[in-house]
């Protein structure tokens, strides 16, 4: 079943050229929040941008952070992201299983894989399962219920401001109170006046 995607999050797709795929969603959304490298000084900072520049692997161009080349320097892209290239083919290694990667797009934050031993198309299923601790252990979240990320963090947001929200309202409510408490108040003096008067005027008129 496919779900909602969510913002700055990739689906992976593992399968076969049989289009025996399964579905996965990393948290890259967490590695693309870190920064490569933190540059001291400008003339640092221009020396990481020239070293960490986008790079070409097998017939995809311009990639760049997770990802990166075994060659790249160590602040460049995270390791757990790094791709090899034999000629057009380009890997990326999961567990102990290298597969191949035949597409890759930052513009729709979508990758799939194919496991190599039937890149050929005589068979329709992978050379291994992938279990949630593999995937876990690799970087990548495991998503079995089919729940969007998205609609599920929004949840939890909404969790945490609910005590929040249901605290400014009785506050208000006990603000409000309090005001009527003080109008009552305010009369009830005015009335005290308004009597001292009055008995101050017949007292004169004796």
């Amino acid at each position: 079943m496919r779900r909602a995607r969510a913002q700055k999050a990739w689906d992976w797709e593992i399968g076969s050229v049989e289009e025996a795929i399964l579905m996965l969603q990393p948290l890259l959304f967490l590695l693309l929040s870190q920064a490569a490298v933190t540059a001291t000084g400008q003339q640092q900072q221009q020396w990481s941008q020239e070293a960490c520049a986008p790079f070409s692997c097998g017939l995809f161009h311009d990639i760049n952070h997770p990802f990166r080349r075994a060659t790249d320097p160590p602040q460049c892209g995270d390791r757990m992201y790094e791709l090899t290239y034999d000629g057009d083919k380009a890997t990326i290694s999961i567990g102990s299983t290298h597969y191949l990667i035949t597409q890759l797009s930052y513009k729709s934050g979508t990758i799939r894989l194919v496991d190599p031993t039937f890149a050929s198309g005589s068979c329709g299923l992978p050379s291994q399962s992938l279990s949630p601790s593999d995937l876990s252990s690799s970087g990548f979240d495991h998503y079995q219920n089919g729940g969007g990320g998205e609609d599920e963090s929004r949840g939890r947001e909404e969790e945490v401001a609910r005590p929040k929200v249901e605290a400014t309202k009785r506050a208000v409510r006990k603000e409000a109170a309090k005001r009527v408490v003080r109008r009552e108040a305010a009369k009830r003096e005015a009335a005290k006046r308004e009597a001292a008067k009055r008995a101050v005027r017949r007292e004169a008129a004796k």
